[in-house]
């Protein structure tokens, strides 16, 4: 589509003049000829609406540029009609113009008159004009604008350089300042001497002023510290030395103060009110039983005068305490300061706790004058326990006011002091302990000496405060429990034995437990349980029936299960030559039973000990000598026991000089299962399982004797069938001929049942009643014979009924015949003699 000349009326401006009348108007009718022309001329040559645009956009920016820039527009149009009257006629060149654009898109048309372009060339004068007046401003200002910013750059530029250099002037000032502050800091150093050894030559110092002095020191500190740090300074050495005078000489007046004030507290006249005399006086505790006597005196023994007045000093000198001690971490010339103020206080505090002390061994010896003469087992434990708990009590307080003074954290420096209060204690004590020689006495003592055992989580126990006495009670514990072993067992080659042997050998272990080192326990065991369980297997006579007790819960005892199945199912070549039973032999039985329930009670007391349970060492037991070179405590002379006592070492050595046999031959022959043989390979060699312990070799000899118990009980119950099996294993099942062979037919077998069930019947009971008369006190050694039993005889009457239906057919419970029926009725099946064995035994 062309739409050069064609005006689409939506886009339609109207005329160019404003009053150009309308066509076809009554304002038009009356126009003039040169109005009709410019609307002819409008009509007949339009313009584009590229043109009508460009025309109104230069109309509406010529009105606002002549208010905004103060141009005067009559003063504009009289300018550009100038330029135009100067020039060509312009009113000419556009008519030319118009003729050429009219003659280039559409055909001839007459021209308007010229004055119809006069108006339109004013106002584009006028508009020209106003343009370039605009132009002009507006680079102008764009000029200055290009200058400002031009300026704006410079001083932007320069307002860094400026911030640039105040800031490094800032930090060159700051490094100065700080320069200048380290400067004066060391000089202050160096000038505090003059200061310190002022105070320092006072006399006295002012050492009540405990804030004086902890500023003083702490800065002299500081100082020292400086001079050591910075040694090369100028006279840094010298001033160091001279600061360590001043404060060595300051220490020493500290020292000097307080060594002065603990000998100030000094005991009150007798009768006064105060002193420890008057502290006996106060409360009479002659009249109360010795316990009550004791816990009077440990109640009021800190209520005393001299207890208050040290009380009293200790507070005041507990500050400058504290500045001595702390100094003796740094600087180990000043302990001996330090340890001459600890002596004073030790020998203070002895008037104090020294009477105390005496009355306490008074309070003891007046329980042993009033007890009974019989009971001086039970009243030396009853001493000693009241010793240690009055003692715990008394040294717990003293660490208390020894903390006062000293500080928590030295509490272990006040050991010469609890020294001197266990001292005549342990020389009361020794030789009533020496000389017992009962050993549940002794090893009650030790249980009341050794310190609870740690838990976690909590504080650690406080160490024994009678070592020397515990370390006497666990020498005099070993000693003689190695000579009641040695005196009850005899030598190794002896077979007596007695219920006595075993209750002596279980007391011993009981009493060894927890009160000596379990290395201890475990040499001492060695010797003996070995020795013990072979005098039970080689024991030829019953002992008498235990006293019957209640059925108890089961005990700790390992309940391995051997079954005895498969050895019962084995043909016994004695009975295929016909051997039989001609009743129980109640004395073998009860031997039996017996050797089980003595290895039971031993295994139950080796169970109970843990020393017990892990493994045994198969070398010679003198050899812990040297494998326990280390010490537990950094103490030379041997491991020591838990919480202290004895060494380990001392006690094997008392243990090993007493020894009653070889430990190495009796356990590798338990572990074998054969008095007669070596060790096993399997119990001698890690590699083929866990190491043996003595408590499961004394679980090897229990299952040994029950065994051969069940073995007894099992052909006891079983022959007749066992006789009917091995002939029937000797001729073959499918070669018997009930017909010719009798002894196969089915009366001969059902006979043959009921005999069995008679005799059986009649030696279970048995069985059960003497069992229950000799393990009734060992329910689980009584479930390790009787199960076994119940199994053992239900598989041999298995194999018999198995054997029965080869050779006549069918079987128990199964469909046949009338005649065959009749005759396996007198059978009764596997499960039910399982139920009738139980029955009859009680399991």
């Amino acid at each position: 589509m062309d739409g050069s000349y064609v005006q689409p009326q939506a886009r339609r401006r109207g005329p160019t003049h404003p009053s150009s009348p309308t066509p076809g108007s009554p304002a038009a009718s009356a126009a003039s000829p040169a109005q009709t022309a410019a609307v002819d001329w409008d009509r007949d040559v339009p313009l584009t609406d590229a043109q009508v645009d460009v025309f109104l956009a230069l109309e509406e920016a010529a009105v606002d540029p002549f208010f905004t820039l103060g141009i005067d527009p009559t003063q504009a149009a009289h300018h550009g009609a100038g330029e135009a009257a100067a020039g060509e006629d312009p009113v000419a060149m556009l008519t030319s113009q118009l003729a050429t654009l009219g003659a280039a898109k559409v055909a001839a048309s007459p021209l308007p008159p010229t004055h119809a372009f006069n108006r339109h060339l004013n106002s584009l004068q006028a508009n020209v004009a106003a343009v370039s007046a605009l132009k002009s401003h507006l680079h102008h200002t764009s000029k200055l604008i290009s200058e400002l910013d031009t300026h704006t750059s410079k001083l932007t530029s320069t307002h860094a350089q400026v911030q640039s250099s105040t800031d490094r002037l800032m930090r060159d000032k700051a490094e100065i300042e700080r320069i200048a502050s380290e400067i004066e800091a060391h000089l202050d150093h160096f000038s505090y001497l003059e200061e310190f050894a002022s105070w320092v030559a006072q006399s006295p110092l002012p050492l009540d002023n405990h804030n004086e002095v902890k500023q003083v020191l702490a800065r002299a500190d500081t100082c020292l510290a400086f001079m050591t740090t910075n040694a090369h300074f100028t006279d840094a050495a010298l001033y160091g030395t001279r600061f360590r005078q001043c404060m060595t000489r300051a220490l020493m007046a500290v020292r000097n103060h307080i060594v002065n004030a603990l000998r100030s507290v000094t005991l009150a006249p007798a009768g006064s009110g105060g002193g420890n005399g008057a502290m006996a006086s106060q409360v009479d505790i002659s009249s109360l039983p010795p316990k009550d006597a004791l816990i009077t005196l440990l109640a009021t023994c800190q209520t005393s005068h001299a207890a208050l007045a040290l009380r009293d000093a200790c507070q005041r000198l507990a500050p400058v305490m504290d500045e001595l001690t702390r100094r003796c971490k740094d600087h180990p010339e000043y302990h001996a300061l330090r340890t001459e103020c600890v002596m004073a206080y030790f020998t203070v505090r002895w008037q104090v706790v020294g009477p105390v002390v005496d009355q306490m061994l008074t309070c003891i010896k007046r329980l042993e004058a009033e007890a009974d003469p019989t009971l001086k087992h039970e009243v030396l434990v009853q001493q000693v326990e009241m010793t240690s708990s009055g003692l715990v009590t008394l040294v717990e307080e003293e660490k208390s006011e020894f903390a006062r003074l000293f500080g928590s954290d030295h509490v272990s420096d006040m050991d010469p002091l609890i020294e001197n209060i266990t001292s005549p204690i342990n020389s009361y004590f020794r030789p009533l302990v020496l000389s017992s020689s009962s050993l549940p006495t002794l090893s009650q003592i030790c249980f009341t000496l050794l310190p609870p055992p740690a838990v976690p989580g909590l504080p650690a126990p406080s160490p024994v405060l009678l070592a020397s006495l515990l370390s006497d009670a666990q020498h005099r514990l070993v000693f003689r429990s190695q000579h009641f072993l040695a005196a009850t067992l005899g030598p190794v080659g002896s077979s007596e034995y007695s219920t006595d042997m075993r209750e002596l050998v279980c007391q011993v272990l009981a009493c060894l437990n927890g009160s000596v080192a379990d290395e201890v326990v475990q040499v001492i065991a060695q010797d003996c349980v070995p020795l013990l369980v072979q005098r039970v297997l080689a024991t030829k006579t019953a002992g008498p029936a235990p006293p019957a007790v209640g059925v108890a819960g089961e005990s700790a005892i390992s309940k391995r299960r051997g079954s005895m199945s498969a050895g019962l199912s084995m043909i016994d070549t004695a009975i295929a030559g016909g051997a039989g039973s001609n009743g129980t032999d109640l004395s073998l039985l009860e031997l039996q039973l017996f050797r089980v329930h003595e290895l039971a009670k031993v295994l139950d007391t080796v169970q109970e000990v843990p020393a017990l349970n892990r493994p045994t060492t198969m070398s010679d037991p003198s050899a812990h000598h040297h494998d326990h070179q280390h010490q537990v405590d950094g103490r030379q002379g041997g491991t020591l026991t838990p919480g202290g006592g004895a060494s380990i070492q001392d006690l094997l050595a008392v243990a090993n000089n007493a020894r009653i046999a070889s430990s190495s031959s009796l356990l590798g022959s338990m572990l074998g299962l054969d008095p007669s043989t070596s060790p096993s390979p399997t119990a001698s060699n890690p590699r083929d399982g866990p190491p043996p312990t003595l408590a499961s070799s004394v679980d090897a000899a229990l299952h040994r004797a029950r065994d051969d118990l069940l073995l007894d009980r099992v052909h006891a119950c079983t022959y007749q069938l066992k006789r009917f099996l091995v002939r029937v294993a000797s001729i073959g099942a499918d070669q018997i001929d009930p017909a010719q062979q009798t002894w196969a037919s089915k009366d001969a077998l059902l006979q043959l049942a009921r005999e069995w069930h008679s005799g059986a019947e009649m030696e279970l009971k048995v069985t059960h009643a003497r069992v229950q008369a000799y393990l009734s006190d060992v329910p689980v050694a009584r479930l390790m014979v009787l199960r076994p039993l119940v199994e053992s005889v239900a598989v041999v009457y298995r194999d018999f009924v198995t054997q029965v239906a080869r050779i006549h057919g069918g079987g128990v419970g199964a469909g046949q015949a009338k005649e065959e029926s009749a005759f396996w009725a007198g059978f009764m099946s596997v499960e039910a003699c399982v139920r009738w064995v139980q029955q009859t035994v009680c399991v």
